[in-house]
């Protein structure tokens, strides 16, 4: 299992030398989102990240995720997902999030080929 708390004290401590440490805020925002569900914060850390360096496909795919599960917002996710993709077309996580938009929606096409994909990347995923 998973240690949360231990999780959110390292992250604090790394922000405090370093605040604007990308990978730091990518993973605080998604401990907020596992232990308070405060999903403004976590998309305020995305937000961060990505100012700090537009690059980071993982905090595009993480907004992606939240996109679609806080405020059902398939426009937003979907250009996310494809922004996280673009940048890491092998992504297993960020193929199986996209992957499940378009199941909830219906399109079980695409849903079928974005798993196959992720699964052809990581089996294990």
């Amino acid at each position: 299992r998973q240690d949360m708390v231990g999780a959110e004290a390292c992250y604090q401590r790394v922000m405090a030398v370093d605040p604007r440490h990308v990978n730091t805020l990518c993973n605080r925002a998604l401990v907020l989102q596992a232990t308070s569900g405060d999903g403004a914060a976590a998309e305020a850390l995305y937000d961060l990240a990505l100012s700090v360096d537009p690059a980071h496909g993982p905090s595009y795919g993480f907004k992606g995720a939240l996109a679609w599960s806080r405020r059902r917002d398939e426009a937003e996710a979907s250009a996310l997902f494809e922004r996280a993709l673009s940048l890491m077309p092998g992504d297993s996580g960020a193929l199986a999030h996209y992957a499940q938009l378009h199941w909830q929606q219906g399109r079980l096409a695409e849903a079928e080929a974005l798993f196959r994909r992720a699964l052809a990347e990581d089996p294990d995923h």
